[in-house]
């Protein structure tokens, strides 16, 4: 069962609280920060930038991504430690060339949602 990752809420609930009032704080209206131009400037600008620096496929992903980030589900913290290990270790005999071969990239954002795991080929 997935549930809502409340630190991912409360952490972006404690920045914008945390930057609104600064804003206020130091003089400035709260009307002058929901400035429409402005937030389509900094959020498109944004966007684009990302999408620039992304593949289409890393795009198409974001959705999962998201989720993946709010909903928290069961994270397996010593199969998470024995994958990075085992392959901290692949990379250290053999370099690092050697893992770039062997993980999927697609699967290794996913490896820490119990339905996908991938490890680095010995």
């Amino acid at each position: 069962m997935k549930r809502i990752d409340w630190a991912t809420v409360g952490g972006l609930l404690t920045v914008t609280i945390m930057i609104t009032a600064a804003y206020v704080m130091s003089g400035g209206s709260l009307l002058m920060i929901l400035d429409l131009p402005a937030m389509m400037i900094v959020i498109g600008g944004t966007l684009g930038a990302s999408v620039v620096g992304s593949s289409l496929d890393d795009c198409y992903e974001l959705g999962t991504l998201l989720r993946i980030n709010f909903l928290s589900s069961e994270i397996r913290f010593h199969e998470v430690v024995s994958t990075l290990v085992h392959c901290a270790r692949t990379a250290r005999k053999s370099g690092l060339l050697s893992i770039q071969a062997s993980v999927n990239p697609r699967c290794w954002l996913k490896s820490w949602n119990p339905t996908c795991r991938s490890r680095c080929a010995s």
